[in-house]
């Protein structure tokens, strides 16, 4: 028997994969943690769902811009490619953990790892774009 009762305040905070959209924009998904599935339904709790996948508009920012923006987003889903140390992009879909100083790293839960050990960096200094609250930032030179 649940202890809730009316009135109370609750926070949902799950992450998971869409599995399943029905015609009626009700969706169905996979936990990542506990591999749980269940749906999610009603036009306003559907809408209201954050994306790591979903951009709406675009904005051109600094880098110091896209750091900030990276690295105070904590309980948000997103995507932020960066260069790797090694040489190359990644693109890494995950949650924020922890942060150092702005020009630091910040330490994401990858979301896409199945099995294992799912902490990355992320060099705020290699920031390329980042798909945080349904907006793609890219860095580059901004519109005067």
């Amino acid at each position: 028997m649940s202890q809730h009762k009316p009135g109370d305040l609750i926070a949902i905070v799950r992450y998971a994969h869409v599995t399943g959209v029905a015609q009626n924009g009700d969706v169905t998904v996979k936990d990542v943690d506990d591999k749980s599935e269940f749906s999610i339904r009603g036009t306003p709790i559907v809408d209201s769902l954050k994306s790591a996948a979903i951009s709406e508009k675009n904005e051109n920012v600094t880098l110091t811009e896209a750091a900030t923006l990276v690295s105070t987003s904590f309980n948000t889903p997103m995507t932020v490619c960066f260069e790797k140390q090694e040489g190359g992009e990644r693109v890494l879909v995950g949650r924020l953990l922890s942060t150092e100083p702005l020009l630091g790293r910040s330490y994401f839960d990858d979301l896409e790892i199945t099995d294992g050990h799912r902490l990355r960096q992320v060099d705020h200094r290699t920031i390329k774009w980042a798909i945080v609250n349904r907006v793609k930032y890219t860095v580059g030179k901004k519109k005067k």
